[in-house]
């Protein structure tokens, strides 16, 4: 080989290292907090990815990356919080924010497996079992006299198909604070 072409592909072979140590690195789950604050008919909407929350009047603008609406609603005997995709199954939506599919299932990871998972390889192992078909369209967070959070941790499958997971905290008032970790791409391919 001549040394203008070893020297070529030797610094070819440098300049590629940092490109095969960042595949190499683990791909972090974005992570941030969104709060949910149900207004007028006591609703929000949520974004999961972006990690924003909308009012009624703000959420068809946004329609496109909707994941869920927030639904509060009393009684004489209770409060019941409940969190549904936008397909279509809650007859009591407006018609203008329909139109995505996401799905949630409720979880019992404590706060130590919620710390453990901070990339896309650990979510795979840790929510190995979970397909595109174990997500529902809706969940329970808490139907009981005073409102308190029954259910405070869910996985998710995005109107995208990027999946994670939220812990829900209440903020104030009927507001729910949730943590969001999520994938950036799909996650099931």
């Amino acid at each position: 080989m001549t040394q203008p072409l070893s020297r070529f592909l030797a610094i070819l072979c440098f300049a590629a290292l940092p490109a095969l140590a960042k595949d190499a690195a683990p791909e972090t789950l974005i992570s941030h907090t969104v709060t949910l604050e149900p207004r007028g008919a006591g609703a929000a909407y949520v974004d999961l990815h972006a990690g924003k929350a909308y009012d009624e009047k703000d959420a068809s603008a946004h329609k496109a990356d909707l994941d869920f609406v927030y639904l509060l609603a009393r009684d004489a005997t209770s409060v019941k919080r409940e969190l549904y995709d936008l397909s279509g199954h809650d007859t009591n939506l407006p018609p203008e924010v329909l139109g995505t599919h996401a799905g949630l299932v409720s979880l019992g990871w404590d706060d130590d497996l919620v710390a453990k998972c901070k990339t896309v390889a650990d979510l795979k192992r840790m929510a190995g079992s979970y397909t595109a078909n174990s997500f529902s369209f809706y969940g329970t967070m808490a139907n009981n006299a005073k409102g308190d959070l029954d259910n405070k941790r869910y996985m998710f499958l995005d109107a995208h198909g990027r999946m994670g997971f939220f812990s829900i905290k209440p903020g104030a008032g009927d507001a729910l604070v949730l943590e969001i970790k999520i994938t950036a791409e799909p996650f099931f391919k």
